[in-house]
């Protein structure tokens, strides 16, 4: 099981898709999550600065990374406690082969 963890900057909700500008960066990452974590093959986290903000404290590479290259590193991705990207959200493509998971059903258009 690969388990993908994804420590986001501080936004209004949990999911990141609420308030008044939706990206869809965002509704396409909440879709791969709710896919990923359904289908029960691998295992994908979000975690919100601003609604967690204890687990950027106990994730220590994400922690040190803050501390050097500050808040606007965030988005960042970790696939079994190895962070493979800074800075922006993975690519739909990228989440799969990450994953070595067909996520077609989680695209959204």
């Amino acid at each position: 099981m690969t388990i993908i963890k994804v420590f986001e900057a501080a936004q209004c909700c949990a999911s990141g898709i609420c308030g008044s500008s939706i990206s869809k960066e965002l509704i396409q990452t909440t879709a791969i999550q709710r896919h990923v974590n359904a289908a029960g093959k691998n295992q994908m986290e979000r975690y919100n600065l601003a609604q967690n903000p204890d687990v950027f404290v106990q994730e220590q590479q994400i922690a040190q990374l803050i501390k050097i290259e500050g808040i606007a590193t965030l988005p960042v991705t970790m696939i079994d406690g190895k962070i493979v990207k800074k800075y922006n959200y993975p690519t739909f493509q990228q989440f799969s082969d990450y994953l070595q998971q067909d996520l077609e059903q989680a695209l959204v258009h």
